[in-house]
């Protein structure tokens, strides 16, 4: 019997040329993004001054081998007796400041490249690529890169992104297992482990846990609903959750640390810090944040492509929990845009596990001739984000592109300057050695500066609005726009001096006041001092 000859079209032979090409060019960008990723950390996450105060406290535990009991650098702290001065997040300082011990501000920033390469370029390709085709995880990945990149700053949540990561791994184990089986007390060790690390590194340990709780609830729902076996080990699930609640009170401050944590995410002044405003629609004429949306819309067509398989009587194709899971991700991360990287995290490893396909074999997928499926195929056949190859190459391109930034580009400072800020570093290196006796009234991030480069001058505040409190910073913006009862306020926290910003109302109506004299006055910054001292 003669053997059967496939005939190819003309159509065919340019289908599978136009593949080719594309998967070439896709796997290119895929290996250029991690030294693209590596150039841009490099650049740009040390421009938030919080990196100052971070690095002083963890240099303070470095140096006296514990916690700080209330806080060294401020004198208005003291001003409010009983307050606690809780350090939620002291691992972090620590590891960044051993980071910059061993290697200075290029080490620190070879860290953050490392930590946000397997964060958003490791572990989301490999848990979406579990159940979509290699070029969608490839594609939701690179959304979620560009996404986040705009938080991607040398501060405790490039912990939590990693942290994060990692839990959405071991969650995936626990609903991947036998519903009937025995609890699988490696994965309860191991997320209890990571809870206990991320609740001493960053306050985001609590979507950790609130993301375990809400798939075991709404997992144990749909079980019900529609009277089938409970997806996943929900043994090991419940041990799961309870062993991470127990060991996010594992931490210097026990229970104290739940108790600080309303006062953080639901602090009055939160509303005046920028990246945890709502996404308006001004915001929309800046391409920061369409990557997010453009993810969004592609999360939505596998949720509904979802849904259709639903209704033609698939109902094992659904996870509620999935779709729960995204809602709440979509609804966050336009709330508060700080969220937004853990939101791609969530979603991207959540809504994966709704990929519907047709149950093809492996020859009749052969045989499918359109240009999507050829595409995948030969994509597929180069690459493969489940190997070891792929967090290797993540890791060696962001620290060559963190390297060539280095010495090709910017040396590293802290913080680096931008539009939004300028670091008046005259002025600081003048304080260090010429300091006005007396109180300050200094500029939130002029404060965070003193705090890194002249610890000896006590600040009246710095970003740490948390722990200055409401009233605090209330009557700090007063001051700095010379508001209300400004001058009074001046007198009653007994203010000598004034290292604030040029342009600032204060300066302006002081530098008129002939009982306040200009001690040094550049561009950016201005310091003033009583007349009388």
């Amino acid at each position: 019997m003669a053997e059967q000859v496939e005939v190819k079209t003309v159509a065919d032979v340019w289908c599978g040329v136009f593949a080719w090409i594309a998967s070439r060019l896709l796997l290119a960008f895929m290996f250029m993004l991690p030294f693209v990723l590596g150039c841009f950390v490099a650049g740009v996450a040390l421009h938030d001054p919080d990196t100052c105060w971070l690095l002083s406290l963890g240099r303070y535990i470095f140096e006296h081998h514990s916690l700080p009991p209330t806080d060294p650098f401020s004198y208005s702290f003291a001003l409010q007796p009983g307050k606690p001065f809780v350090m939620y997040q002291w691992l972090s300082e620590l590891i960044f400041y051993c980071f910059y011990k061993l290697g200075g501000l290029p080490g620190l920033l070879a860290f953050a490249a490392l930590l946000l390469g397997q964060a958003f370029l490791v572990f989301p390709l490999r848990l979406a690529s579990r159940f979509t085709p290699v070029s969608l995880a490839s594609l939701l990945t690179i959304l979620g890169v560009f996404a986040s990149c705009f938080h991607y700053l040398v501060r405790p949540e490039i912990l939590s992104y990693i942290l994060m990561s990692v839990c959405l791994i071991l969650i995936r184990k626990v609903y991947s297992a036998n519903s009937s089986g025995p609890v699988d007390w490696k994965v309860v060790c191991a997320l209890s482990l990571l809870m206990l690390v991320w609740a001493n590194a960053h306050s985001a340990f609590v979507l950790g846990l609130i993301l375990q709780l809400v798939i075991l609830c709404v997992s144990w729902l749909q079980s019900v609903v529609q009277k089938t076996e409970f997806r996943g080990s929900p043994k090991t699930a419940l041990f799961a959750l309870i062993g991470s609640t127990f060991a996010s009170f594992l931490t210097p401050y026990g229970v104290g640390l739940w108790a600080y944590l309303p006062g953080l995410f639901f602090a009055k002044f939160n509303h005046r810090i920028v990246e945890l405003r709502p996404i308006q629609l001004t915001d929309l004429t800046e391409f920061t944040y369409y990557p997010f949306i453009f993810l969004i819309l592609i999360c939505l067509w596998i949720v509904l492509k979802n849904l259709h398989s639903v209704r033609l009587g698939d109902k094992a194709a659904t996870r509620w929990s999935s779709i729960v899971v995204f809602a709440i991700c979509v609804f966050y991360g336009f709330k508060a845009r700080r969220i937004i990287p853990f939101s791609v995290l969530m979603m991207i490893a959540q809504v994966s596990e709704l990929w519907v396909r047709a149950p093809l074999s492996d020859e009749a997928l052969k045989q499918t001739k359109s240009f999507a499926a050829a595409f995948e195929r030969k994509f597929a056949e180069i690459f493969n984000p489940t190997s070891l190859v792929w967090p290797a190459t993540v890791a060696v391109l962001s620290l060559v592109g963190c390297f060539f930034t280095f010495g090709k580009v910017v040396a590293p400072t802290i913080p680096q300057g931008s539009k939004a800020f300028v670091p008046p570093t005259k002025v600081i290196e003048y304080l260090r050695s010429n300091r006005p006796p007396g109180h300050v009234f200094n500029d939130a991030q002029y404060g965070d500066m003193l705090i890194w480069y002249a610890p000896d001058i006590p600040v009246f505040i710095d970003t740490r609005y948390d722990m200055h409190g409401e009233q605090m910073a209330v009557d700090y913006l007063a001051m700095m726009n010379a508001t209300d009862n400004w001058k009074a306020l001046l007198d009653r926290y007994k203010i000598t001096w004034l290292f604030v910003p040029a342009s600032a109302e204060i300066s302006k109506q002081l530098q008129a006041d002939p009982a306040w004299s200009v001690v040094i006055k550049e561009d950016e910054a201005v310091v003033l001092k009583r007349a009388t001292q």
